[in-house]
């Protein structure tokens, strides 16, 4: 399958960023004489060669007191940063949302699952992790996880191609507890990414002639998801467990994530544009809830895209399934949902009608478990994703990795 002009809001967790800037000064742009699609570290920032040859930047990835390392924005190993500050949420405030009733927590858990957030907006350390009515085990459930999972989808409604097929990676860092007698799994979004593909490969980031770029703002601001399992098999190799469905909006306020439709074009249209003069109008439903100033939640094209910003809201959802292989690995696979409408763009040719679909290539969508220290966070989890050959690494299949 040839690489094509990609213009679409691709979803699965679609899950997505922040504002393109585009240096056309200086004399490193004049006669940069690079490749198109090349990536590249330009001091903190993150850089790809556009179409005209002349490097654009992706990410200041000192916004996110990050450092550049090998086209990503990564900790600094070497001066690690603390999140200190965070965005309190009462319980109350939370399930207004229909988060987990902790979901101001959700900032800094990824300095790990003993960290909470206090109402003066600091991160504080509480010195253990709540398992709730369980005690920390290396032979049971119960403990922090890392986890791999992946949403294979194809979109329909793009125009000039009958269909797209991509695949969105999340990297989880997850707390397993118990409550009553239910296992509670909670994973926070460490990173997201989405990749195109088609019958011959998995594109990298840049690698395709036009895609979609997740910054973390996107991923910073979803809800750290809850998933719950009823009375579950006793922990032992070659048992299993499903859990129930999570569902979330992004980019607008509904009184139920689940039944509550989701406000559409239309709606957004009549009662939230032009948005700067009415996007705190009691009528508007759409939020700005990755914070960037636009509608919804912002996704941005990169290549042929020509840097363009698609704005959009959602209701996603997922359910996860698993077989323990033994004490420290989990796997099965996913399934998920997905409803979004596009509301705006910089562009009205980025605008359109798209469906999305789970692929019909169901090992594509998967969830991998890794146990892991008491006090891990999510620079842990990414530095095991990244490691080749581990369980966490990322490959086009469930079964593409190595036994345990």
């Amino acid at each position: 399958m040839s690489k094509v002009f990609l213009s679409i809001l691709l979803g699965t967790v679609l899950v997505f960023t922040g504002c393109l800037q585009i240096d056309y000064g200086g004399d490193e742009n004049e006669s940069s004489g690079c490749t198109a699609d090349e990536v590249r570290c330009n001091g903190d920032k993150v850089e790809i060669c556009n179409v005209a040859g002349m490097w654009t930047t992706t990410q200041n990835c000192a916004d996110d007191d990050l450092i550049c390392k090998e086209a990503q924005c990564v900790e600094d190993a070497e001066n690690p940063q603390v999140e200190l500050s965070c965005t309190y949420r009462s319980a109350e405030e939370c399930k207004a949302y229909g988060y987990m009733s902790s979901c101001g927590n959700r900032d800094c858990i990824t300095q790990g699952w003993n960290l909470a957030c206090r109402e003066e907006g600091s991160c504080e350390d509480l010195g253990s992790v709540d398992y709730g009515d369980a005690e920390a085990t290396t032979d049971d459930y119960y403990g922090i996880w890392g986890g791999i999972f992946t949403t294979g989808s194809r979109t329909i409604g793009i125009p000039l191609r009958p269909y797209q097929d991509s695949v969105t990676v999340h990297h989880l860092l997850m707390r397993l507890s118990k409550e009553g007698d239910d296992l509670v799994i909670h994973s926070k979004m460490c990173y997201m990414q989405m990749h195109n593909f088609d019958e011959e490969k998995v594109y990298d980031i840049g690698e395709d002639l036009g895609q979609l770029v997740i910054s973390p703002q996107y991923y910073n601001s979803v809800a750290t998801l809850e998933h719950r399992v009823s009375n579950p098999e006793a922990f032992e190799v070659g048992a299993s467990f499903e859990t129930d469905w999570f569902y979330e909006v992004r980019g607008a306020k509904v009184e139920d994530h689940i039944e509550s439709d989701l406000p559409d074009r239309q709606h957004y249209e009549t009662y939230c544009k032009p948005w700067d003069e009415k996007k705190d109008s009691s009528d508007c439903l759409i939020t700005d809830q990755d914070g960037d100033g636009k509608p919804g939640m912002t996704v941005l094209g990169i290549g042929a895209l020509e840097n363009q910003e698609v704005y959009h809201d959602q209701r996603w959802g997922t359910i996860f399934a698993g077989t323990i292989l033994d004490n420290d690995h989990i796997e099965g696979l996913v399934d998920h949902t997905n409803l979004q409408y596009q509301l705006d763009a910089s562009s009205a040719s980025m605008v359109y009608d798209i469906e999305s679909e789970l692929h019909p290539e169901h090992e594509r969508t998967y969830l991998r478990m890794l146990r892991m220290p008491e006090d891990a966070t999510c620079e842990d989890v990414t530095a095991e994703v990244n490691t080749a050959g581990s369980w966490l690494e990322f490959t086009a299949f469930m079964d593409d990795v190595p036994d345990p």
